[in-house]
Parts: C-alpha cells; structure tokens; sequence
C-alpha cells in the first residue's frame, strides 16, 4: 500500500467516526427532547379521547345516590343512580357551569362549579351538595 492510499483510509476512517459521533449526538438530544416535552403534551386537552363526570350524593330525602355524565353534549344520556332505581334521562342543557336531565316529569340541574344538584320532580324540588370527580384519558 502507498503513503497516499493509508493516508485516504485515514481520512475516510475519520470523517466516518465523525458522522457517528454527530448521529450519537443528535439521537442523544433528540431523545432528551422527546423526554422533556411529554409531560408538556399529556396535559394537553386535545389529546383527551373522553371526559366523564361523576357526582356522588351523600344519603338524602330524594334517594339520589349518584349521577353519571360519560358524554356531556345536549341529548346524550345520562345515568342518575337512586337507592330504588336507576334512570337514564337525556342532557337538555350543556354549559361550562351548569347541566341539566330530564326523564319524564323530573328535572336534575348540576352546578358543576359548586356540585349543587337541584331535583325537580313536580311542584316540589330538593338541592342536594355532592361530590364532583372528573375522569379523562
């Protein structure tokens, strides 16, 4: 082999150990970004695939143990659990303080600031203070 042929292989050797210590150091950062912005991203709520809501009553006059929100748009279902019965009534009002149910003569308002449920079911009403619990994922 002639001096200038090693002297090629050398250079080639060199500019190769170079391209791998600078891809070793882009994976490195780029990984060290992934890393440091997922706590950024997983709070996002865009990424939320569903949201439900739960209020739980303590023991009352009406029976109402707990409501069940899973979809929180006008006209989805809503499940209000008794200590008798479980109904399913629609959500005829859907705003960011407040939402309200209604199954026949019956009419469930929530403060979802305060967890204030308020049953009308004829003349006559109750406001029960419940505990709120939100779920997303």
């Amino acid at each position: 082999m002639t001096h200038q042929k090693v002297i090629r292989r050398m250079k080639r050797m060199t500019v190769n150990r170079a391209r791998a210590a600078v891809q070793q150091r882009l994976a490195r950062y780029f990984g060290l970004v992934m890393v440091a912005s997922l706590p950024v991203v997983s709070g996002c709520d865009f990424l939320t695939r569903f949201e439900q809501e739960r209020y739980e009553c303590p023991p009352n006059p009406t029976g109402i143990l707990e409501l069940d929100f899973r979809a929180i748009s006008i006209g989805s279902e809503a499940t209000a659990i008794f200590a008798d019965r479980t109904i399913i009534g629609r959500i005829i009002e859907s705003a960011d303080d407040q939402l309200s149910i209604q199954k026949d003569n019956m009419i469930i308002r929530v403060d979802r600031n305060s967890a204030l449920v308020r049953l009308t079911s004829g003349g006559r009403y109750v406001n029960i203070r419940c505990n709120k619990t939100v779920f997303k994922m």
